[in-house]
């Protein structure tokens, strides 16, 4: 039984540690995405704010923008489906160590039978 409620509690540490990597990655991805989202409002506003003789005169720089601004956007919606799937998995190892300690739990408690059972 010792060696059982050694094991889940090992179980329960490292799945606390892969839960607070994955918050920390998350939280990352979502900061360079709220960054890139900042960059193509930026870009976009520019582009507005040129009057129409200056936007004849630098199309080629607009394009160029545009295409960057679609670039990001891409990597920031690919950047925000794998934040969700990752706060999925967050959830998941959540209920997996809830799970554990539940187990855990049970285990202290029959360890305690146990003990009461060896003293009597």
């Amino acid at each position: 039984a010792e060696e059982e409620k050694d094991v889940l509690s090992n179980e329960m540490v490292e799945t606390k540690a892969k839960l607070n990597e994955y918050k920390v990655l998350a939280e990352s991805r979502q900061a360079e995405t709220s960054k890139l989202l900042e960059e193509i409002e930026s870009l976009r506003a520019k582009m507005e704010c040129l009057d129409s003789e200056s936007k004849a005169a630098i199309k080629t720089e607009l394009d160029e923008y545009r295409t960057r601004a679609d670039e990001y956007k891409s990597v920031a919606e690919s950047r925000q489906e794998a934040m969700s799937k990752l706060l999925e998995e967050i959830g998941s190892l959540k209920a997996k160590m809830d799970n554990l300690a539940t187990e855990s739990n049970a285990t202290n408690a029959q360890l305690n039978e146990y003990k009461a059972l060896a003293e009597s």
